[in-house]
């Protein structure tokens, strides 16, 4: 029993070994996947910044717009109201 107990030991020392040895060899075969990964992460966070910065742009570009517009529109009916309001006065 004991020189069973001792084979038996000795084999699963040896599997344990090579499938140790596998990992290892499937883990350096994923570092070089893992960095393309997070450099195109990176990549990707970048552009998709860039694009979100360049959309604001336009959109704060087309309120701006819209708000000179109102401004402008204001403007003229604050003079109109105080034409109408010098008109009562004179009158």
């Amino acid at each position: 029993m004991k020189a069973a107990s001792r084979k038996k030991l000795q084999q699963t020392r040896k599997r344990y070994a090579s499938m140790l040895q596998s990992m290892l060899k499937a883990e350096r075969a994923m570092q070089p996947v893992l960095n393309t990964f997070r450099d195109n992460v990176l990549f990707l966070k970048h552009n998709l910044n860039a694009q979100a910065i360049g959309t604001l742009r336009g959109e704060f570009s087309a309120l701006k717009r819209e708000i000179d517009q109102l401004l402008e529109r204001m403007n003229r009916s604050i003079e109109r109201s105080n034409r109408f309001i010098e008109s009562l006065q004179q009158g």
